[in-house]
C-alpha cells in the first residue's frame, strides 16, 4: 500500500508534537501546532483519497487538504529555523516561496508534486470553483510527497 512502513508511521516518534497543542490564544501559533495540524490535514487528505468512488470523487478537497498540510508542515520547519509567525504571514500561502525558504534553511528533500500544486493552491482554486485548464499533480504522488515532507521534517527536528 501507498502509506505503509517508513512513509506513514515514523509518526510514533512524533507523538510529542501531536500532544503539545497549546490551550491559550497567543501561544497557539507555534512550530508544534503547525506540525500537528499539518499531519491532521494530511491524514484527512489520505482518508478521502482512499474513499471508494461511489457517486463523487473528492479530488478538490483532497488537493486542498494536501496543499494545506504541506503549507503547515513547511511553516513548522521555518518557525523551528527562526522565522517568526509574523514573517510567515507575510509570505502567505505560496508553497513555492515556503519551499525555497525551507531549502535555504536546510530542507534537502526533492519536491515535484507540491510545487506543481502551488499556483492553484495560492489562487484558492480549490476553495472556489473556477474554470481552468491547469494540470494537477498525480494524487498518489502528491500525498506520498507530503508524507515524505512530514517524515523529513520530523527526522530533522529529532536530530
Amino acid at each position: 500500500p501507498l502509506y505503509s512502513g517508513s512513509i506513514l508511521f515514523r509518526i510514533e516518534g512524533s507523538m510529542n508534537y501531536l500532544n503539545k497543542l497549546c490551550d491559550s490564544g497567543d501561544e497557539s501559533e507555534n512550530t508544534d501546532t503547525f506540525f500537528s495540524l499539518g499531519f491532521e490535514f494530511l491524514e484527512a487528505a489520505r482518508a478521502l483519497h482512499e474513499t471508494p468512488i461511489v457517486s463523487i470523487k473528492y479530488w478538490v478537497p483532497i488537493f486542498y487538504l494536501a496543499g494545506h498540510a504541506a503549507e503547515l508542515l513547511l511553516k513548522s520547519f521555518l518557525v523551528k529555523r527562526g522565522l517568526t509567525v509574523s514573517e510567515l504571514k507575510k509570505k502567505g500561502h505560496n508553497l513555492n516561496d515556503l519551499i525555497e525558504l525551507s531549502k535555504i534553511r536546510g530542507l534537502s528533500i526533492d519536491l515535484i508534486a507540491i510545487p506543481k500544486l502551488s499556483y492553484l493552491y495560492l489562487d484558492k482554486r480549490f476553495e472556489y470553483r473556477k474554470n481552468n485548464t491547469s494540470s494537477l499533480p498525480d494524487e498518489d504522488l502528491l500525498i506520498e510527497e507530503v508524507y515524505r515532507l512530514f517524515n523529513e521534517i520530523n527526522r530533522i527536528d529529532s536530530d
